[in-house]
């Protein structure tokens, strides 16, 4: 359906939860995000079709960042629009071009040095969400500014934070925008609205400045991948403003328990002691993984946590 002019939003569902396609329609087409291996198929080209435009002529696919559901339809888009470019951050770009890449670089990371690493049945099921390799055409910095039409400027945002490369799509001239997963609120909902999985947000300095950034946009309608659509200044607010008071509260959470205890602890441990402080998130909460780790990171950097290997394994604990 169109919710803002030009701009069209379609639903599908991903496992228990919900994942959103958007495209920008005017003299072009331009796809955001191709979701997962089977999305274009069962999605995104049946709605083109239904407007009298023909998938094969798609202009633009920009991937907004280096997750499987977001990039796994690349194949499917390639082999029906040979002709559409795609494009991505550039530091985004090397995982989203390989799928063997991003699945030990981004969803194996914590094997090494934290001894936590997905069962062998979910990396089965994220390598599926994935076609096969596609390069990216055009490797993006942010700042860009891409025409739909002759009077509808869009503009490319860096949006870093849950990747390094994240990008959105904003339109000033109706003042939408498609931010995708740069603001992920208290955690992702279920189709019922209940939260069951946390933030994945990973580089917190720059998911912090992400915030301020969106929060600075003239915004009236606002398109997220995994939550409902958004209208309105006031509950744009809001919904950021909970996405900031998470990430803060999961720094304090985190600093507040080493300094409490005052002994080395591991990732696994410090998420098992602050996931009922911050969730509880049941069966995902290894997912704190991702943003507890970029706090562990900011914090020792600064020098308020001491970082050490204990039997290989990476531990932290209070600077006294």
């Amino acid at each position: 359906m169109e919710v803002a002019p030009g701009l069209h939003r379609l639903e599908m569902p991903l496992g228990n939860r919900v994942l959103y396609q958007h495209l920008f329609i005017g003299d072009r087409v331009v796809v955001i995000d191709t979701g997962i291996r089977e999305t274009p198929e069962t999605v995104i080209f049946p709605y083109l079709e239904s407007l009298g435009r023909d998938p094969a002529h798609i202009d633009l696919v920009l991937i907004s960042h280096a997750d499987a559901d977001h990039f796994g339809g690349n194949e499917a888009i390639r082999r029906k629009a040979p002709g559409a470019w795609i494009a991505a951050h550039r530091l985004d770009a090397r995982w989203i071009s390989d799928p063997a890449v991003i699945m030990e670089e981004r969803y194996n990371q914590f094997s090494a040095t934290h001894g936590m690493a997905y069962p062998d049945p979910v990396k089965t099921f994220l390598r599926n969400m994935m076609g096969a390799p596609v390069p990216v055409d055009l490797q993006l910095e942010g700042g860009e500014t891409i025409l739909v039409a002759p009077d509808r400027p869009l503009r490319i945002l860096h949006l870093p934070g849950h990747t390094r490369g994240h990008i959105g799509i904003y339109d000033p001239v109706h003042g939408s925008a498609v931010l995708t997963d740069s603001a992920l609120w208290k955690g992702l909902p279920d189709r019922e609205g209940n939260i069951v999985m946390p933030p994945t947000y990973c580089h917190t300095e720059t998911y912090r400045t992400t915030i301020r950034q969106v929060m600075n946009l003239e915004l009236e309608t606002l398109c997220l991948s995994h939550y409902p659509l958004m209208r309105g200044k006031n509950d744009i607010a809001d919904f950021l403003a909970e996405t900031r008071r998470f990430a803060e509260q999961a720094e304090e959470t985190v600093f507040s328990g080493l300094k409490k205890t005052g002994v080395w602890k591991s990732l696994k441990e410090i998420i098992t002691d602050a996931d009922p402080v911050l969730g509880p998130f049941g069966d995902a909460k290894d997912e704190l993984a991702y943003p507890l780790l970029g706090h562990l990171t900011e914090l020792a950097d600064e020098g308020r946590i001491e970082r050490a290997l204990h039997d290989d394994i990476t531990h932290w604990r209070y600077a006294r």
